[in-house]
């Protein structure tokens, strides 16, 4: 059994007693998702009873060994950025690699989906979002029979929580957690809703990047010209299929999610055909201008005319501070057509 970080956990009595590592770190208290890469638990650590996410992966060759080694190496160099998912501890053990790390509420996918049963009652349901999640206890009392919050202790009865309001967070995180990363010259190769954790503390919606399973630097791809992996294929961007690809082809990922975030879609097939049109320049008449042109932009299917992630950081801060298609003033649209002329000048296309 080899160990992967230095920090160890459980005390000499839990050493001692039978099993495996595994098994006297933890309590599975239920399965989160899994894939071709590896399975994820919701777990109890058994010493200090936090729940964690651990992943699971079984090995399968040196070469998948290393492959995994460099995916947790990877996950402990992006530790510092608070939109990215925590890494803790991992080791190997009977052919499988663990990796051990902050658990979260849900993931955006499960958001999603308990967000659009009543969109029209959004409020209520970002309420129960966030007095469900982590709060600060003034007396480190483990009770949950109220939901208080002494950082914020009037946040959820004053609060009037909008639809894009909300949604327009979101993806401000995201974009962020983007920026940090391609500076870092990775490339996540699998961004999807599965892939993003939320969380609320203390009345902050919180929003992770997680699975680097896919990920890959830059400098090394453009060094041995490695296959670029497509990810999923129905969040890859079309360059993605012929084997292409680098930072523009996550872009394109965070515009399909960009425009779920946007719209409240029921039904999968609602969602295929929304998407299917997304990816031919076609987006919904109920979207709002603004929107619509940048999402049309993230989608291009020229890589080199999507905005890069600083660029979309910052388009999503102009668009929350000045309330873009929410009542914005004149000289915020000239701002914005001034700054980004080659997303906000450019005419739409005319839906047929």
């Amino acid at each position: 059994m080899g160990v992967v970080s230095s920090s160890s956990c459980g005390d000499p009595k839990r050493i001692l007693q039978k099993g495996s590592q595994y098994q006297r770190m933890f309590t599975e208290i239920e399965k989160l998702g899994s894939g071709s890469f590896g399975v994820v638990y919701r777990v109890r650590h058994n010493v200090d009873g936090k729940e964690y996410a651990v992943k699971k992966v079984q090995i399968v060759s040196k070469e998948h060994l290393q492959s995994i080694r460099n995916e947790i190496a990877l996950l402990a160099r992006l530790d510092n950025h608070p939109n990215i998912v925590k890494y803790k501890n991992a080791f190997y053990e009977d052919n499988f690699m663990y990796i051990q790390m902050n658990i979260a509420q849900m993931n955006l996918r499960m958001w999603l989906n308990r967000r659009n049963r009543h969109p029209e009652e959004f409020n209520e349901f970002f309420k129960e979002f966030i007095s469900k999640g982590q709060h600060f206890d003034l007396f480190h009392m483990n009770t949950k029979s109220e939901n208080i919050c002494w950082v914020c202790p009037d946040y959820l009865a004053e609060g009037n929580f909008k639809f894009n309001e909300e949604s327009l967070g979101i993806g401000k995180q995201l974009a962020a957690a983007l920026q940090y990363i391609h500076r870092c010259n990775v490339i996540h190769n699998d961004i999807k809703p599965e892939n993003i954790f939320i969380n609320s503390k203390d009345c902050t919606t919180v929003v992770q990047l997680a699975d680097f399973g896919l990920a890959q630097l830059t400098n090394f791809t453009k060094l041995c010209k490695r296959r670029q992996p497509r990810g999923t294929l129905l969040y890859a961007a079309p360059e993605k299929l012929e084997n292409q690809g680098g930072r523009s082809s996550d872009l394109y990922s965070v515009g399909l999610i960009f425009l779920e975030l946007l719209m409240p879609i029921r039904t999968i097939q609602d969602f295929n055909g929304i998407v299917r049109e997304a990816k031919e320049g076609q987006l919904p008449e109920n979207l709002s201008k603004n929107y619509k042109k940048l999402i049309q932009r993230l989608l291009d299917k020229d890589p080199s005319k999507r905005p890069n992630a600083e660029t979309l950081l910052g388009i999503l801060e102009f668009f929350k501070i000045n309330k873009i298609d929410a009542g914005h003033s004149e000289d915020a649209e000239n701002q914005m057509q001034k700054k980004w002329p080659q997303i906000f000048k450019e005419n739409i296309p005319k839906d047929p």
